[in-house]
């Protein structure tokens, strides 16, 4: 954490031990038969996270939250973006998309911010059922660093419904 050179997780395993000092994205994704989901959360190894870290953290978690108050049946995509300010307004940005359709796939809507479009804005509203993963991976600009959190909801009439009890927040583990 104090010398930061990635953002999220690598695509491809890095021959780098893991020491005291480390941040660590965990990016779980499961499918059983129908049923699948995802959880992402980041933790600081054998140390409390540094200031960058822990102000990185406080605005996916403003920002998870923020989306988590429109998300519900009839919700619209700019709503959602709308929604997703605390980023812009944090001097941050972000490296993947905010939010995706799941269940076996990566499916719409797939929303990044309105400063770093994931593409084309949908014309669709959220539905009662459907399931998306919230994930607002909050990076520095110039992508050094960044945290992930996040995990898979179900939309319904009046909000969501969590899918998960993986334990929330900047975890320390280890030492």
């Amino acid at each position: 954490m104090s010398d930061p050179d990635c953002c999220v997780p690598s695509q491809f395993p890095r021959a780098r031990r893991v020491n005291a000092g480390d941040v660590v994205f965990a990016e779980i994704s499961a499918l059983f038969s129908a049923y699948s989901g995802q959880v992402l959360r980041t933790l600081a190894v054998a140390a409390d996270p540094t200031p960058l870290y822990r102000d990185l953290h406080a605005v996916a978690d403003e920002t998870f939250n923020a989306v988590l108050k429109v998300l519900k049946s009839g919700a619209t995509p700019i709503e959602i973006l709308d929604a997703a300010a605390p980023i812009a307004r944090s001097g941050f940005t972000v490296c993947d998309d905010l939010l995706h359709g799941f269940i076996g796939g990566y499916l719409p809507p797939v929303l990044g911010t309105h400063e770093r479009p994931s593409g084309p804005i949908p014309d669709l509203v959220l539905r009662e059922n459907m399931a998306v993963v919230l994930q607002p991976s909050v990076v520095t600009r110039d992508h050094k660093a960044g945290v992930q959190i996040g995990e898979l909801l179900r939309i319904t009439h009046d909000g969501v419904e969590r899918l998960h009890q993986a334990p929330w927040g900047f975890r320390r583990v280890g030492g």
